[in-house]
């Protein structure tokens, strides 16, 4: 897939307060993101929001052991990433095809998503141009980020059963919290200029 870039302005993060936290996650671990996402800088640049990552993804790192999940659809289908012809490998994991049809005007797909302990495990900040797509949490438990209006990205804890509808051009980007799988469902729009990259983790000089 070609990779696109646009311009973009800052973004400022803040966590949704409204959205219930699932029971699951350990009450530290969320009081330490949230206390995090608080005291965050705008994000203008690739740098910026490797930092920001590096900060979340840190703190999922401390609690890697306690941050678990039941997870078959995980379990079965990322050993088949790769060596299956309706799948594409990724950096965090891999697309699992489960359906595509152009008559229909229908894609679903499955979104295998590692644990992310460093940026680089983080989906990118991107938006789409003509795709819909509605996001469904099958298993385990992540952060998604959804951009809303003067710059703010809204980051809401979500777990089995948790689902977001995605309009273009929406900006949106996932950061997975523990082992996952997410069905995408959308509209049958595969060009590869139809997505556009805001923001994506960098190398960071040490």
């Amino acid at each position: 897939m070609t990779e696109k870039f646009i311009m973009t302005q800052a973004y400022r993060f803040c966590l949704n307060t409204e959205a219930a936290v699932p029971a699951a996650l350990p009450g530290q671990f969320v009081a330490e993101i949230a206390g995090l996402i608080k005291v965050s800088k705008p994000v203008d640049s690739d740098e910026a929001y490797t930092n920001f990552l590096a900060g979340v993804t840190g703190v999922v790192k401390t609690y890697a052991s306690q941050l678990t999940a039941e997870t078959p659809i995980f379990q079965s289908r990322l050993p088949r990433i790769g060596r299956h012809e309706q799948t594409i490998p990724t950096g965090w994991g891999g697309v699992f095809f489960r359906e595509a049809s152009e008559s229909r005007n229908l894609v679903e797909k499955f979104l295998i998503v590692k644990q992310a302990v460093d940026p680089s495990g983080v989906l990118g900040f991107e938006y789409h141009k003509k795709k819909v797509e509605k996001l469904r949490v099958e298993e385990g438990y992540t952060l998604l980020m959804q951009a809303g209006s003067a710059g703010t990205v809204t980051l809401t804890f979500a777990g089995p059963g948790d689902s977001c509808k995605l309009e273009p051009p929406t900006a949106h980007g996932i950061i997975p919290l523990t082992n996952t799988a997410i069905l995408e469902t959308s509209n049958y729009e595969l060009d590869a200029d139809d997505l556009l990259f805001i923001f994506k983790p960098v190398k960071l000089q040490s």
